[in-house]
């Protein structure tokens, strides 16, 4: 979830609250379609889409869901991926099997009927770490899971097709901390991890090395009083929702 994407997400909790499905872990697309996940009761398995143009809302299922994938956790978007086919990639990692799905996103003014569209490309098959807390974020073909205490890991995907990789390319990488609870992508190849260090909270710089499949921690920067996870809803964990907590 990028920094400008946060007020659009709130007003759409504030819209959804009383529809069909109450949405959560949310992101943006340029044109306002906001895509986020839910945790009620016989819908885990679903995605919720707002259309801030129209006031529609849409619970997605998917019934060819692999049957390992209890329900989504977080979500991402990358906007530049398939918009010459007028769509946008959406990723969705559901933390207790450790997958990750893609889905292609149409705006109402690219479907037949004019509603939004959400359709699974596939999943990845290995499992990696993403407990007690996990966030996503995308890039340009680069597609990273903080991990939680278990380590990072990153995934390829066709940024033509939205296709991921079925296997990471890193795969449960630790930086010698107690763990990453969130992740954002500055480029494909640049993340910054919101970081659980033993003296506290912070923000670690990481360099994603494709050729050697490492990742290098290049700088870490403290912050000061936080107010730790008082506020998280596990699994799913914001980066920005963090930061913004540990200024209070």
């Amino acid at each position: 979830m990028k920094i400008l994407q946060l007020l659009p997400a709130s007003i759409f909790v504030l819209s959804c609250c009383n529809d069909a499905a109450q949405a959560r872990n949310i992101v943006t697309t340029n044109d306002g379609i906001a895509i986020g996940t839910t945790n009620q009761s016989g819908l885990r398995r679903s995605l919720v889409t707002y259309d801030a143009n129209t006031s529609q809302q849409d619970v997605h299922q998917f019934s060819n869901l692999p049957n390992t994938i209890r329900g989504f956790d977080d979500v991402a978007l990358d906007s530049d991926a398939m918009a010459r086919q007028g769509g946008v990639v959406a990723f969705a990692i559901d933390a207790s099997s450790g997958l990750v799905c893609s889905f292609n996103l149409s705006a109402r003014s690219s479907t037949r009927r004019g509603e939004v569209s959400l359709q699974l490309i596939g999943c990845t098959t290995q499992r990696v770490s993403t407990s007690p807390f996990v966030g996503i974020d995308a890039q340009r073909g680069t597609l990273v899971v903080s991990g939680g205490t278990g380590g990072v890991s990153t995934f390829r995907y066709d940024t033509s097709t939205g296709r991921l990789s079925s296997r990471p390319t890193i795969r449960n990488q630790t930086l010698n901390e107690i763990g990453h609870p969130s992740v954002t992508l500055v480029s494909r190849n640049i993340a910054v991890l919101c970081t659980d260090t033993r003296s506290g909270f912070g923000i670690t710089i990481a360099n994603i090395n494709q050729s050697s499949r490492s990742l290098d921690r290049s700088r870490f920067f403290p912050v000061e009083n936080t107010v730790n996870f008082k506020y998280a809803i596990s699994p799913g964990m914001s980066c920005e929702g963090l930061l913004q907590l540990c200024s209070l």
